[in-house]
């Protein structure tokens, strides 16, 4: 209690319930000898003498600091999973495909829409670099020259330009490319 930071209603609740002959559980914060704040569980109950008056009271108490700071670390990994899982049902439910590569050139992510406009899966098209199978025989070396000149940031980031891919089962049909840089938490190009 001498932490200052137990809210004043979890003080009034002890000091009610206790001083009216009854137990109180309940969690606070409290300050070690050293200074430390701790998050505490707690028992307090009454001490009667032989009249049945209040001549003193006993405290069981657990340090659960560890506890609260696990239980924050899952429920942040929950809520990252669970923000993950949603941005992977936005980015599946798309009808736009979806392709991203690493620096190296190498596909990373696609998503269903993708596979499903270029009619390969994505185990057939994650890790190739500088030669998709969707793109047409004739123009791979336009489009590795093309590809060059992005990695090399020489290309506006977001500027689209018209291009031809090419089905798993040699049908072609035009697309319209638009790519951005990917920039990470750290504000770096991944």
């Amino acid at each position: 209690l001498a932490s200052g930071e137990t809210p004043p209603a979890t003080i009034r609740s002890l000091w009610h319930e206790i001083t009216h002959g009854r137990p109180w559980r309940g969690k606070f914060r409290n300050r070690r000898k050293s200074g430390d704040i701790y998050s505490e569980q707690a028992s307090v109950t009454p001490l009667r003498d032989e009249n049945a008056r209040i001549v003193g009271y006993l405290k069981m108490a657990e340090d659960i600091s560890a506890l609260e700071t696990s239980e924050a670390s899952l429920r942040a990994e929950r809520d990252l999973a669970d923000a993950l899982a949603f941005r992977k049902a936005m980015e599946d439910s798309l009808v736009t495909g979806l392709r991203a590569r690493d620096l190296q050139g190498r596909i990373t992510y696609v998503n269903p829409a993708f596979c499903e406009m270029v009619g390969f899966a994505p185990q057939e098209l994650l890790g190739l670099s500088m030669s998709a199978p969707y793109w047409p025989p004739e123009r791979v070396e336009e489009y590795q020259q093309r590809q060059a000149i992005r990695f090399a940031g020489t290309m506006p980031p977001r500027e689209g330009f018209e291009s031809e891919f090419m089905r798993k089962d040699g049908t072609r049909f035009p697309v319209l490319i638009i790519e951005a840089p990917l920039i990470n938490a750290q504000g770096q190009h991944t």
